[in-house]
């Protein structure tokens, strides 16, 4: 919509605090994706002061409309820390909600916590399965990156390699912004 159009400069000149504007207009009128983005901006604290108070009220409107982006948002709140003490069951909830909306994101972030036993009992294989829902969706870094560190844990070290490869292919930057 206008208002990430603003903030990321796609076809119109730049402009995050118009961005911001366009985006709060929308989330004030209940359009109900503005409110992920809201809070997303305010966790982040790109183009406002971040203010996890403020983020947790518009994800949870969100999640209260059944908002898949406001599912993830909510579960990496509670995975990080970020405004709720940090809590994997609670973010465990938030991405399998959000992946039982189609969010690929959601089903990486459940495969990487299941793969690392956050929330849990490590659980490998659920992990692959999982992170193989999230590339069937889209096929991002993120994912590759999970799926090569659950083939390395099963010491699958061919499987893993070709994960890696296939981000240095694909996503020739990734590891360098990564660090960032």
């Amino acid at each position: 919509f206008i208002g990430l159009s603003y903030m990321n400069g796609d076809g119109v000149v730049k402009d995050s605090i118009e961005g911001l504007n366009w985006i709060k207009k929308a989330a004030e009128k209940s359009y109900i994706p503005a409110f992920a983005q809201l809070g997303s901006l305010y966790i982040y604290g790109r183009g406002v002061k971040k203010d996890y108070n403020e983020a947790i009220k518009w994800l949870r409107k969100g999640a209260d409309a059944g908002d898949g982006h406001a599912y993830l948002s909510l579960g990496i709140m509670y995975n990080q820390g970020y405004g709720f003490k940090q809590n994997y069951e609670e973010a465990n909830k938030y991405y399998k909600l959000a992946a039982d909306k189609g969010i690929a994101m959601g089903y990486n972030n459940l495969a990487y916590n299941y793969a690392c036993g956050y929330g849990g009992k490590v659980d490998l294989k659920e992990g692959l399965k999982l992170v193989n829902k999230a590339l069937e969706i889209e096929k991002f870094p993120e994912a590759l990156d999970t799926k090569g560190e659950i083939y390395y844990l099963l010491g699958d070290i061919e499987n893993a390699r070709e994960c890696y490869k296939e981000i240095l292919s694909d996503f020739p930057d990734y590891y360098e912004n990564h660090k960032k």
